[in-house]
C-alpha cells in the first residue's frame, strides 16, 4: 500500500511553482492564482453585460499583481459597477474585444478560402489581431481590403506552425 504523508497530500504543486516563478510566499501564490480565477469570471460577466465597451482583461504578475481590465470609454466607472477591488485596475483602450474577435473571424475566412495557412490571436495589451502566416506578401494580397479598411492587424511571416501529435498506447 502507497501512502503520502499529510504534508505532501497538502501540496499544492501550481502554487508551489507560482512562488518560485514570481517569488513570493505560498500565501500570496495561493491568493494571486484565487483572484485569477475569479477574474476569469469576472471578465465573463463584463463581456455579456458590455460587448460595445469592453475590451479584455489581462493579469500582471510582475512588478505587482494586478488585473487590468480595458474599456473602450470610461474605464474607471465601467469598472466601478463590478468591483471596488484594489486588485484591479481600469484602463482605456481603442477597440472592443467583440470588434478584435469579428475581424479575427473574417480575416480566417478570407485566408482559409484563398488556402492561405494561418495561426491568428488576439493581443489584448495592444488590441491587435495578430497573425502567423508562411507568406506575408501573400496573405496581404488576400487581405488587400480589409487592411485598408483596418489598421489593428498584424502580420507576422513564419517558417512553421506548430504540428499536432496524436500519442497512441499500445498494449
Amino acid at each position: 500500500i502507497f501512502s503520502l504523508s499529510a504534508t505532501a497530500q497538502n501540496r499544492d504543486i501550481v502554487a508551489e511553482k507560482y512562488s518560485d516563478t514570481y517569488m513570493t510566499s505560498i500565501t500570496e501564490a495561493t491568493q494571486r492564482l484565487a483572484a485569477s480565477r475569479e477574474a476569469g469570471k469576472l471578465q465573463k460577466r463584463i463581456a455579456a453585460d458590455n460587448p460595445e465597451t469592453f475590451a479584455g482583461l489581462y493579469i500582471e504578475h510582475t512588478p505587482e499583481f494586478q488585473i487590468v481590465v480595458l474599456f473602450t470609454k470610461d474605464p474607471q466607472r465601467n469598472l466601478a459597477k463590478y468591483t471596488q477591488s484594489k486588485l484591479y485596475s481600469a484602463k482605456i483602450a481603442p477597440r472592443s474585444l467583440e470588434l478584435l474577435l469579428a475581424v479575427q473571424e473574417e480575416v480566417g475566412e478570407q485566408l482559409s478560402r484563398s488556402g492561405v495557412r494561418y495561426e491568428s490571436g488576439i493581443d489584448i495589451r495592444k488590441s491587435e489581431v495578430e497573425l502567423h502566416v508562411l507568406d506575408a506578401g501573400r496573405a496581404r494580397d488576400v487581405l488587400t481590403k480589409i487592411l485598408s479598411a483596418v489598421d489593428f492587424i498584424k502580420i507576422n511571416e513564419t517558417t512553421g506552425f506548430p504540428q499536432t501529435t496524436a500519442l497512441v498506447e499500445r498494449s
